[in-house]
Order: structure tokens, then sequence, then C-alpha cells
């Protein structure tokens, strides 16, 4: 009889058992831990939305972190998701803008694909005449805007262009072992110097697309590559100036869509079990690229969209970060910044005026930024504070959140 009950009780308790486990797998996998490793969702029409507090958020301190973002400046419009379901939207997420050099990290993650499918390799040299002008004249771009370019080294590599170190249209160039924030370069793409030159960007953008892709139009090129594979919800454009580097604003797209390549790269460059993008690729798009004792390519300092001094400087890795320049990010990847050590892992796309893609693998968290301000949280700012909210956020996150929260971030 004692059996018989025992075996009746267990009886009487199994639909509550059943229950329990149900609702077990109905609550989002991401609240079981800080990474994805449970389990991700990717969005497919739209998003799935995830209450703040399911996703493991304490709501209040959540809204606290957004007021104590916005003395900063504006703060814009914010998508944030974690382990790729909505957690909140604040103000407009489904309305394109300008991403400024957002730009070129789409334009990398588009080099990310080809290189995925074997139609070129990352350490490739890109079959370019070495002046600026000719390069132009070869790709159908706008030449007079090269004409200050200066001719001579080698050919640069795919790498170079992606992680700045092409100095691609700068005196004494030294591919590899120099960097420099070129916007030029960007359709072309830099190597061993370091120099931000967003040209460079155009560069290897326009070879990629009109060479290896065999496409005519940048919108269908990053379309064909990128948003094909994981969905889009809203129009991306691009500016009429045309340069995919983000001169004059560059492409437009909304938060929400941003997000997605926030996903794409949180996990690994797969999408519901698909490889978009190798993971060797994203790997190395988010680690520091550029070595610490990297020259930085003074030629053409202070014109801005020829080599933009700052950034140029904060491209070569640092392992304190460097102060005072893109929130004290530690270097540059593959068209992605690498944030301070304290953040473990995450790292961001940026673009002018405060428009950031940030991912931080360790928390499953994707932030999409979308604002014009010249006085605006920075990448590490936003970051901090949204972690402070975490149910199992550090102590030190909040006390990161009030420290960056200080003073506004005004990024060139």
């Amino acid at each position: 009889r004692r059996v018989r009950g025992i075996s009746s009780g267990f009886g009487m308790l199994r639909p509550v058992l059943l229950l329990l486990r149900l609702l077990l797998l109905l609550l989002p996998q991401q609240t079981q831990g800080g990474s994805c490793s449970s389990g991700m969702e990717f969005p497919r029409e739209t998003w799935n939305l995830v209450p703040p507090s399911q996703a493991g958020f304490d709501p209040d301190l959540l809204n606290r972190s957004w007021t104590k973002l916005a003395t900063l400046g504006p703060i814009g419009n914010v998508f944030l998701s974690r382990c790729g379901s909505l957690v909140q939207a604040v103000g407009d997420t489904s309305r394109p803008g300008l991403v400024w050099s957002l730009g070129k990290t789409l334009a990398a993650m588009a080099a990310g694909r080809l290189v995925t499918l074997n139609q070129i390799g990352l350490h490739d040299e890109l079959e370019l005449s070495d002046n600026p002008v000719l390069a132009a004249q070869e790709l159908g771009l706008d030449e007079e805007l090269f004409s200050d370019g200066v001719g001579g080294g080698r050919r640069r590599t795919l790498f170079e262009f992606l992680s700045m170190s092409s100095d691609f249209g700068l005196a004494n160039p030294e591919p590899g072992r120099s960097a420099a924030y070129n916007n030029n370069a960007v359709s072309r793409v830099c190597s061993n110097s370091c120099a931000t030159l967003c040209w460079k960007v155009d560069f290897y953008a326009a070879f990629l697309q009109r060479r290896v892709a065999l496409l005519s139009d940048p919108v269908e090129f990053v379309r064909r590559m990128i948003f094909d594979h994981i969905g889009q919800e809203d129009e991306i454009t691009l500016a009429e100036a045309g340069h995919v580097s983000g001169y004059k604003g560059g492409f437009s797209a909304s938060p929400r869509d941003l997000a997605r390549i926030g996903v794409l790269l949180l996990a690994n460059g797969s999408w519901t079990n698909r490889s978009v993008i190798q993971s060797e690729f994203v790997d190395s798009a988010s680690k520091p690229q550029i070595a610490s004792d990297a020259r930085v390519n003074q030629d053409k300092v202070g014109e801005k969209w020829w080599n933009i001094g700052a950034l140029s400087g904060a491209l070569p890795f640092s392992e304190a970060g460097h102060v005072g320049q893109m929130g004290g990010d530690r270097g540059y990847g593959l068209s992605l910044w690498v944030l301070p050590e304290m953040f473990g892992r995450a790292y961001h796309a940026s673009g002018l005026y405060g428009n950031y893609v940030i991912v931080d693998p360790e928390n499953g968290l994707v932030v999409a930024t979308q604002n014009h301000a010249d006085k605006h949280p920075s990448a590490a700012a936003y970051l901090a504070c949204i972690r402070s909210a975490l149910m199992n956020g550090s102590q030190s996150d909040g006390a990161m959140c009030d420290q960056l929260t200080a003073r506004p971030h005004e990024r060139e």
C-alpha cells in the first residue's frame, strides 16, 4: 500500500511538474546566465520582445541608467537586445538615419562575407594602382576627391585596408606597420601604418563591390552580402554623395536593423545555424589588430577626411586604453573598436555624433544607438550604465557608469 500511495502521489504531482517544466522553457534563456551559450533568438520578420525583468534586468535600474546617460546630452534612439531578443527600444528605432562611419563596418562585414565565400582572401593584395587618382579612375570614383593623395608603396592587402594600416594615399607609407584613420582608404583599405582615412574605405569597398561581387550599386552590395541573410525591416539608402566610408553621412539605416549586425557578430557570424561570415573573420575583426608600437602616420593630419589625427592615435593597441579618445578604447580591429579591458571582450562599431553598434559577448548584449549630437555618451558609457542595470551586474559597472557620465563625450 505504501508503494501504491507513493506512486499515486507522484501521479498527482506529474501535471504540476510538467507545468513547471513548460514555464521554465518559456522563460528566455538569457536569464539563466551572463552569455547566450544556452541559446540565441534570431529576429525574423521582426524582433521577439522580452520584458526587461525576464531578460535579467532590474527595470528601475535600467530606467535610471537612461536618466544618467541623458545628463551627457541626447541619448538618441536606442535599441537594446539581449541574446537576440528585444529588451527595450528608446525613441523611434524604426526610423532610418545617417550612420556616418558605421558604414565602414557595413563594408567590412560585406568583405567578411566575400572572404567566407572564398572570393577573396583577407591577406590578398588588391590589384589597384598605388596612385589614388589612377585608382579612382580604375574604379569609376570621383578622381578630384583624391587629387591630394600621394602615390607610392606596394599594393595594399584587404586586411590592411580594414585595419586602417594601409597608409594609402599618404606620404612615407609603411603598409602593415603604420596606422592612420583614413576615410579614403576604406574604399581601398590600409596596412602597417595607422592613419584614419575615410577615403580608403571608399576604395576597397568599391573594389570589392565592382571587381569581386560584380555589383554596380553600394546599397545592393551591402544588402546582397549581409541583409539578405539576416533580414531587415526598414529601408537602407546611401547619401547622394555616395561615400560608403561615412563622409557626408554615408548610409542611412534604422537602429533595429543595425542591431541585426550586432546579433550576427554576437553569434560569431552565424544566423540560425547558417554561417554568414566565418567565425575566424569575426574573431579577428573584434580584436586589436594594430601593434602597440606601430607608427602613426602624420601626413595630412588635420585634413579631416585624409588623416584624423586624434582617431589615428587611438588605432594602435593600448592595454590601458586611449584615455580621452573613443571612450578609452584599447585599439582597432577590422573596422571595429575594442572597448576598455573592464568590459572583457566587448567592442563596437562607431559613427560620428554618437551612432554605435555595441556588442558585449559576455553578457549577450547588443546596443544600437542613433544620434546626431556633438555631445553624447560614449560607447563605454552606454555599456557601463546598461550593464549596471543587470540583476547579476557588478558594482564596478555602476561605478564606471557614474564616472563616465560625469562629462560628455565629443567625437571628432
